[in-house]
């Protein structure tokens, strides 16, 4: 999971600009994200979100260090073509996670967005 300084999305088009960026998409329809929304609606998805938030979290700034989030779940679909035995096109989905957290160290505290694959 990335860590970028300072609260870079705070809504769901800047969040998706975000999650595009990190998966290298350009010229994507920010609509086609609606046609796989519900695969985020899941209890597991977020319980994993929530383990890979807190890890990055006390990874970088300590076991002591609180925080809180404003989340966005990001479907970005990839097309690939198979033409061995019978030909297929399928559509793999990748769900990325974008979160902008304020995290507070004793006496300090900052503002941190995350952004990576959610493997579940």
């Amino acid at each position: 999971m990335k860590i970028i300084p300072g609260k870079m999305a705070e809504n769901q088009e800047e969040a998706i600009t975000m999650a595009f960026q990190e998966a290298g998409v350009k010229g994507m329809d920010d609509d086609i994200i609606d046609m796989f929304a519900s695969l985020s609606n899941d209890q597991r998805i977020g319980n994993e979100a929530d383990k890979a938030i807190g890890t990055a979290i006390r990874n970088r700034h300590g076991n002591k260090a609180t925080w809180r989030t404003e989340r966005w779940f990001v479907p970005v679909p990839k097309l690939h073509y198979e033409g061995k035995d019978t030909p297929q096109l399928i559509i793999e989905i990748t769900l990325y996670l974008v979160a902008a957290a304020a995290v507070r160290i004793q006496q300090d505290s900052r503002l941190i967005t995350l952004v990576g694959a959610i493997r579940f």
